[in-house]
């Protein structure tokens, strides 16, 4: 069963389970190190352009236009994460501290202290398309985007009001 979409994003969640993020709504995992793939009941039917998971069996998938979902038994059943944007997700990232950030297109980072059931706009002072997301080892975060890299200190993360 050929599944004719792009691949966006490929994760892995440990103990030889895999999940990956395409379009048009395609959620998939393997639970045999890749060498089968099961298709998941997806919750949008839009693009899907990450999944994270935050466990064995938690995971979040985001995609257009704001769109974040939340999964407790390993992308069975998804519960919908407001993130207050209507901007493509872009990236997520766990942080040593277990918060998580999501990156998005104009400035948007997210960010959850509660393991992904809320997240709140952290305030940039700029509106560029960010792509991607790293921690450094000296906790600092590196955020790609079209204007090239930025690093922010984890302790100036402000949440907008």
């Amino acid at each position: 069963d050929v599944i004719d979409v792009h691949f966006n994003d490929i994760a892995y969640a440990g103990d030889e389970r895999f999940y990956i993020a395409a379009e048009a709504g395609h959620i998939l995992r393997s639970d045999d190190n890749a060498e089968s793939w099961q298709k998941l009941n997806s919750p949008y039917h839009g693009s899907f352009f990450g999944v994270l998971p935050l466990s064995y069996s938690n995971v979040i998938a985001y995609g257009l236009r704001g769109h974040l979902y939340l999964s407790h038994d390993a992308g069975n059943e998804w519960v919908k994460i407001e993130t207050g944007t209507n901007q493509m997700l872009t990236d997520a990232i766990v942080l040593s501290d277990g918060s998580i950030l999501v990156s998005g297109l104009t400035g948007t980072l997210l960010i959850s202290h509660d393991n992904a059931r809320t997240f709140s706009s952290v305030e940039l002072n700029h509106r560029n398309a960010l792509t991607s997301i790293l921690e450094n080892k000296d906790g600092s975060i590196l955020l790609t985007s079209e204007k090239g890299i930025e690093v922010i200190l984890k302790n100036s993360l402000t949440v907008e009001n």
